[in-house]
């Protein structure tokens, strides 16, 4: 049994206490109250799936991202898939995605029944590059009912752009893509809740916004849940019926195929309670990123934040990513002096077995060097400024000779 660690001597320095990735417990201790209410107020009222508290934070949800209409479900990957299969895309079509994403991006396009079709992202934050998506979709030919068609037949239906780690895809270019090449656009939100382009909300520039309220997310429940949301009545009403057994109305279950894939009422009303402080959440993650970014500038091509020189315009801040050239022996550094690093996304998708064979609009390069650059640094509600300081104080010693 190996004798426990000596005290430091008298007068020496404190180890600073060590500083996650992630850590919930700030923000869970700030809305102690409300989840309490929230959980007594479920509890008294005898409704435990779907049901008042569902539809009230459907509608507060619909609010906050400025459309008619939200749809609790289970995930956020059943979001996606459900969102896909309300629009018609199945068997015998494709759907452009991003190749650096988590991987239930591409799990819900095939569970869906469509193959998915990998486009690099573009080198500036890491999203889904819309030039090059046109210009590949223009050099196919076109099906008599005006789809582009792949090499194998597959009708390119719709493309789910990924807003990473907080950044939103150009509204404008989304919107112009679809229209010239006849796509629908369902966003992959799950970590942009709160963000924006051009004055459109994540969620809200496509067809259908899919969101993920995994507890790490920007409003995170106490377990799992997601939600759709769109201005389409006709989508949501096909939404609502697929996440019920596809139940068509009360009592007439089975009309047609659909899953059981419902918002609990305690998830929605936890949902509800943090909603409200979710703008103040936002503008503390915002802050901890610009001030990440000014201490990280000018510490040479070794390392870069990503992202835009103002970094907070329209992004949710839901990570702090870098580009790291020597992204390991950082993670390690970091790791040996008691700071939380992780890495997303460690493999592109079209490097992951199911997906080895997928189409491609031409090169990976970039997702691929993505992959081997990127590197996310604490960040989260009650993080606070000095230990966003010493992280990034951490990293200029590992720049300067500190780190192997």
């Amino acid at each position: 049994m190996s004798p426990p660690p000596r005290p430091p001597p008298p007068g020496a320095p404190a180890e600073p206490a060590p500083t996650r990735l992630i850590d919930l417990g700030p923000g869970l201790e700030r809305d102690r109250e409300a989840l309490r209410a929230a959980f007594d107020e479920v509890l008294a009222s005898g409704s435990f799936v779907l049901g008042p508290h569902v539809e009230r934070f459907e509608r507060e949800l619909a609010s906050f991202c400025g459309v008619g209409h939200a749809v609790g479900v289970a995930s956020g990957s059943d979001a996606l898939e459900l969102a896909l299969r309300a629009l018609g895309v199945g068997p015998g079509d494709a759907v452009v995605t991003s190749p650096f994403t988590f991987v239930a991006t591409a799990e819900a396009i095939v569970h869906a029944g469509a193959r998915p079709v990998f486009a690099d992202v573009e080198p500036g934050a890491w999203l889904i590059d819309l030039e090059a998506v046109d210009g590949a979709l223009s050099r196919l030919p076109r099906s008599p009912e005006g789809c582009r068609l792949l090499p194998g037949g597959e009708r390119v239906r719709a493309i789910v752009p990924v807003h990473l780690f907080g950044a939103v895809v150009d509204a404008g270019g989304l919107a112009e893509l679809a229209s010239r090449h006849g796509l629908w656009v369902v966003e992959d939100a799950a970590q942009a809740l709160g963000g924006s382009s051009a004055g459109r909300a994540a969620g809200a520039i496509g067809a259908a916004g899919c969101f993920s309220f995994f507890p790490t997310k920007t409003l995170g429940a106490l377990g799992d849940g997601g939600a759709v949301v769109t201005d389409d009545e006709r989508l949501a009403r096909e939404l609502r019926s697929l996440r019920q057994h596809g139940c068509v109305e009360r009592g007439r279950v089975g009309e047609r195929l659909g899953r059981n894939s419902r918002l609990d009422a305690l998830q929605a009303a936890f949902l509800s309670a943090r909603l409200r402080g979710l703008p103040g959440a936002l503008e503390e993650r915002r802050a901890l990123r610009r001030r990440y970014h000014e201490a990280l500038a000018g510490l040479g091509p070794e390392i870069a934040p990503l992202g835009p020189a103002e970094p907070c315009a329209g992004h949710a801040a839901a990570l702090m990513v870098v580009r790291a050239r020597r992204r390991d022996a950082l993670a390690r550094h970091l790791a040996a002096r008691g700071v939380g690093a992780g890495v997303y996304y460690e493999r592109p998708l079209h490097a992951c077995a199911p997906y080895i064979d997928a189409p491609r609009l031409g090169p990976l390069a970039e997702a691929e060097r993505a992959a081997r650059e990127s590197l996310a640094l604490p960040l989260y509600p009650g993080l606070g400024p000095a230990a966003a300081a010493r992280v990034a104080a951490e990293i200029e010693a590992f720049l300067r000779g500190g780190g192997p």
